[in-house]
């Protein structure tokens, strides 16, 4: 096919508005007030 391994693994990102995006990480920081910027983007990928 002439693609590589990744292409296929690699998934295409999901567009979130702003405004979910906020209310997700707040909802993280809420019940792990301890995280900090590296864990709360983890938790978002996750």
């Amino acid at each position: 096919m002439g693609l590589s391994r990744s292409t296929f693994y690699d998934t295409a990102p999901v567009p979130l508005e702003e405004e979910s995006l906020l209310v997700r990480i707040g909802a993280i920081c809420d019940e792990f007030e301890c995280y900090g910027y590296h864990r709360i983007g983890a938790a978002l990928r996750h």
